[in-house]
């Protein structure tokens, strides 16, 4: 039986030192089964270890919106803009604000 990725990536997580990309993953897989909590918990992680991985802010965001949490996604989804800004990734920084603006407008 093949192991799911899910699996994989927390054995990874498991036996190394902490890695953005295998924390994303692990988020972008829990949201992907609907276990929210612990996907929030891996995000958040994310931005405690690495404040400056921007994939983060917009499936965060994204995430909290789906939800029902728009105040929370929004202030996630500021933070990600500004961080963009500072990086100079105008094309996120777009992806963001249009995420925020439509939250705006609801």
């Amino acid at each position: 039986m093949a192991i799911e990725r899910l699996e994989q990536l927390l054995e990874i997580h498991r036996s190394s030192e902490p890695d953005p990309f295998v924390l994303y993953g692990i988020a972008l897989e829990y949201h992907k089964k609907e276990a929210f909590s612990e996907a929030e918990s891996f995000f958040k992680q994310l931005l405690d270890l690495f404040p400056d991985y921007l994939p983060t802010y917009y499936q965060y965001g994204k995430m909290l919106s789906d939800l029902g949490s728009d105040q929370a996604a929004v202030k996630v989804l500021q933070a990600g803009s500004e961080l963009a800004r500072v990086q100079k990734d105008l094309k996120t920084k777009g992806e963001l604000d249009l995420l925020i603006w439509e939250l705006d407008e609801d």
